[in-house]
C-alpha cells in the first residue's frame, strides 16, 4: 500500500514538472545575468550614427499621441546591436496594419522582470522585401547573448526606414532612456537635440 501511496506520488510530482516545462519551457532553467530586483543598463542599440536622420521621443499610453519606445531613423542600411544582455525570447515577422509595412520584431528578456524590445521598419511594402528583412536577424529563439551582440541589420527599404527601441516592465512599455548608461547618454543628448522630429517633444520620455 506504502509502495503504492509512494508511486502515485511520483507520478503526480512527474506530471507537474511536465506541465511546468511545457508551460515555461527552458526559461525555467535560464541563468540571468540582470539579477531580480535590479534595473538594466542600455546601451545604444547602434554604434554608427552618420546616417542617422530622425529620432522619435517616447509617448506614455496616457498621452494624447502614445508612442511606447524611442524611434531612430535612418538613411541607410545599418547593424543594430543587443543594448544589454540576455536571452533572445521571441522573433516576430508580422504585417504592422497601422503603418502598413512588413517588419520583423525581437524581444531579449534580461531576467522575469525586464526585456527590450527592437522592432526593425524597415519600410517593406510587401511581403517578399519583408522577408529580406527577416533574413537578415542574425538570433534565434533560446540564444544568449551579450551587450553589443549585432542582433541583425537594419535594410533600408524606404524613407520610412526606422528601428523602434522599447523596454518592457513586467510586460508594460516604459521609457528606455532613464536606463540608458551614462556613456549612452552622453552620445543620445545631442544626437536628440539635433534629429527630434517632434516639435512637441523636448524631453525623450513624455
Amino acid at each position: 500500500m506504502v509502495h503504492k501511496k509512494l508511486l502515485l506520488c511520483l507520478v503526480i510530482a512527474g506530471i507537474g514538472i511536465g506541465c511546468l516545462l511545457v508551460v515555461f519551457g527552458p526559461s525555467l532553467f535560464r541563468q540571468y545575468d540582470l539579477p531580480a530586483g535590479a534595473n538594466p543598463s542600455l546601451q545604444l542599440p547602434f554604434t554608427d550614427a552618420s546616417n542617422l536622420t530622425m529620432i522619435g521621443a517616447y509617448f506614455s499610453e496616457a498621452s494624447f499621441t502614445p508612442h511606447t519606445g524611442i524611434d531612430f531613423s535612418f538613411n541607410t542600411s545599418v547593424d543594430i546591436l543587443a543594448a544589454t544582455g540576455g536571452y533572445v525570447e521571441d522573433v516576430k515577422f508580422w504585417f504592422n496594419e497601422k503603418g502598413g509595412h512588413w517588419q520583423t520584431n525581437v524581444r531579449v528578456r534580461l531576467n522575469s522582470q525586464w526585456a527590450v524590445e527592437v522592432a526593425f521598419e524597415s519600410w517593406a511594402l510587401t511581403q517578399d522585401v519583408g522577408q529580406l528583412q527577416a533574413s537578415a536577424i542574425l538570433v534565434q529563439v533560446g540564444m544568449k547573448i551579450a551587450a553589443g551582440t549585432q542582433i541583425g541589420t537594419l535594410l533600408y527599404h524606404g524613407s520610412g526606414c526606422h528601428i523602434d527601441f522599447g523596454i518592457n516592465n513586467k510586460s508594460q512599455r516604459v521609457c528606455p532612456y532613464p536606463y540608458f548608461t551614462s556613456e549612452a547618454k552622453a552620445t543620445f543628448d545631442p544626437l536628440f537635440a539635433m534629429y527630434n522630429m517632434n516639435p512637441n517633444a523636448t524631453v525623450p520620455c513624455n
